[in-house]
């Protein structure tokens, strides 16, 4: 067995987009790349595949140890190659994170350009380190990295080719309204935004957060990247509700239904046919309300003949890692369909 330990790599990059961001989040990323042993056939340089973590991860997080009983995710990612399911990969593991979590790998006032700083600075960066085919790029996430995977491609089709896109954020009334409540009576009873900040972050470890405060730090965390407004509090961003009646601010929530990509105009869901390969999983049983955005999305794009592979599983948001076997080996029928040798 090709062990994977001994082909990750750590690489620091400083970022000059996300320099001087108003919530102060690091500009220098952790960049984690899982290089590839595997030799083609054809003499090609390996693939090269983005891997987005979720809310609250940062890429590296993804990588850890599961002891001795276990396969760690980029055993599993090597063992995919060894086996024949995928051609030589190279994947790399991209550090979105902020202070409060996450970024959702979109441009921000308050938080950063991410998405900025993953197609200008990362992937040549990346293509400049590890030779790599730059023609065919993947790009897979799930959750939160779901949702990049579903944006990123829509901001500048042709970059990617391939999209695995999994349980992706959507539907937000049915997957972040249920959170306002808990998030309204948390910022209140902590006497606003910063206190409750102050408080969460104080803890010896934060992320062994109760349900509430985990639901109020991800609202925080949504608010930076979908309703940035400068100076309003530390993480400069409006939030889509009074915390004191929890009236909705209508003005906010539009700002918020505009990056739900349930609403996304057809001129936006089009641009998703420059992908040669896109396919959508998601469990029958999503505590955040996957599987409905995934149907809505499928069935527009299925309208607007955009061609994709829409599946589901019985089982639910968490505990989901097992379905990239099935994703990958499939991506792998269509590329060797394509004639792509290994």
């Amino acid at each position: 067995m090709t062990h994977a330990l001994s082909h990750l790599n750590f690489h620091s990059l400083p970022s000059r987009v996300l320099r001087g961001n108003p919530m102060g989040n690091n500009p220098e990323r952790t960049v984690a790349v899982l290089n590839t042993p595997h030799k083609g056939k054809s003499g090609n340089p390996p693939l090269v595949c983005y891997v987005l973590d979720g809310y609250f991860g940062n890429g590296t997080s993804m990588l850890s140890d599961p002891g001795p009983v276990g396969r760690s995710f980029a055993q599993e990612l090597l063992d995919y190659q060894q086996r024949g399911l995928l051609p030589p990969t190279v994947f790399v593991f991209v550090d979105a994170s902020t202070r409060i979590g996450g970024s959702q790998y979109i441009n921000s006032e308050s938080c950063g350009r991410f998405e900025d700083h993953i197609f200008d600075e990362l992937i040549p960066f990346v293509e400049k380190q590890y030779e790599v085919r730059t023609d065919y790029r993947l790009i897979t996430g799930h959750s939160s990295g779901g949702y990049g995977s579903l944006c990123l491609p829509l901001r500048r089709p042709g970059v990617f080719q391939a999209s695995l896109i999994s349980a992706a954020d959507s539907c937000f009334e049915h997957s972040l309204v249920p959170c306002f409540a808990a998030a309204a009576s948390r910022i209140n009873s902590s006497g606003g935004v910063d206190a409750f900040l102050d408080a969460f972050f104080a803890k010896s470890r934060p992320e062994r957060c109760s349900q509430s405060e985990f639901s109020t730090i991800m609202i925080l965390a949504m608010a930076s990247c979908y309703s940035p407004q400068l100076g309003e509090s530390s993480i400069h961003a409006e939030l889509p509700f009074n915390t004191h009646t929890l009236e909705r601010n209508e003005s906010v929530w539009q700002r918020w239904r505009a990056h739900d990509p349930v609403n996304f105009s057809d001129s936006e869901l089009q641009k998703l046919k420059e992908l040669d390969y896109l396919h959508f999983d998601v469990g029958q049983d999503d505590e955040f309300s996957a599987q409905f955005g995934h149907r809505r999305i499928c069935a527009r794009l299925k309208r607007l003949e955009v061609a994709h592979m829409e599946t589901e599983f019985k089982g639910g948001h968490s505990g989901t890692r097992f379905r990239y076997q099935m994703r990958f080996e499939r991506l792998g029928a269509h590329l060797r369909s394509l004639g792509m040798e290994w």
